[in-house]
């Protein structure tokens, strides 16, 4: 297990926002209403010991408990993460994909002759590990990105020790458990299932969108003699008209 550092227990800024180390940044006395010196140094250690020591208490009670559950919590849904979500996004963007190649298609019909034809106008406009792929990238579960203790109130070194390490025990064995008992299964079925998808892709959908092209080139070069006989002289003839124009 990586060393903890006690004196820096919340690395990440979890909870910067809770500032809590001086009386100071909780009560204040303006100028013209102080209280007794005695009163205000006793209620400045009242307060740093109720906080202190209610705290270390509360941690204490709870702690270990909460440090579990929350690293089976992170551990399922890293689980549900990388053996279901990102799969179904990647057989989500196959199928986009064939369709954005659809689309590219109809639209480099339609529009392309057109586009070209209008591009007589504008043609001197010049507009100046385990996861190589990083699918699971933004899944941060360690210790120190869920948990953290802002300066001044920090629970009791041990607990706050065996908090970590319940926290990485509840998430090692809860995900080791998880992938032992369904990983197997899961990467099975998705392996079959981008083969079915790869087969249905290569043999099926690719062909289609073959002949599908070849006959959309002859509907582009049709459009096209269509569009450059009846727009091209027109903006030859507007070409005319701003030659001369300096």
């Amino acid at each position: 297990m990586a060393d903890i550092d006690l004196g820096r227990r919340d690395p990440n800024d979890l909870n910067g926002h809770i500032k809590k180390k001086l009386i100071l940044d909780v009560l204040g006395e303006p100028d013209g209403a102080h209280s007794f010196d005695k009163v205000w140094i006793f209620s400045y250690k009242c307060y740093r010991c109720g906080l202190g020591c209610c705290y270390k208490l509360l941690t204490l009670l709870c702690g270990l408990c909460i440090a579990l559950y929350w690293g089976c919590t992170f551990a399922c849904l890293t689980f549900e993460h990388v053996w279901c979500w990102t799969p179904y996004m990647r057989c989500f963007s196959i199928f986009a994909g064939a369709c954005q190649k659809f689309l590219g298609i109809i639209m480099n019909c339609c529009c392309a002759p057109f586009c070209e034809t209008c591009g007589l106008f504008f043609s001197k406009i010049t507009m100046g590990g385990r996861d190589p792929n990083e699918l699971n990238g933004h899944i941060k579960v360690d210790f120190e990105d869920v948990l953290g203790e802002p300066d001044g109130a920090h629970s009791i070194d041990c607990v706050w020790i065996f908090s970590h390490k319940c926290y990485r025990f509840g998430l090692g064995c809860c995900y080791k458990l998880l992938t032992l008992l369904c990983g197997l299964c899961i990467a099975l079925y998705w392996g079959c299932t981008f083969a079915c998808l790869t087969f249905e892709h290569v043999w099926c959908w690719t062909p289609y969108m073959r002949c599908f092209a070849i006959f959309a080139g002859a509907c582009q070069k049709f459009i096209g003699i269509i569009m450059n006989c009846c727009i091209a002289p027109f903006c030859e003839t507007c070409g005319l008209f701003f030659s001369a124009v300096a």
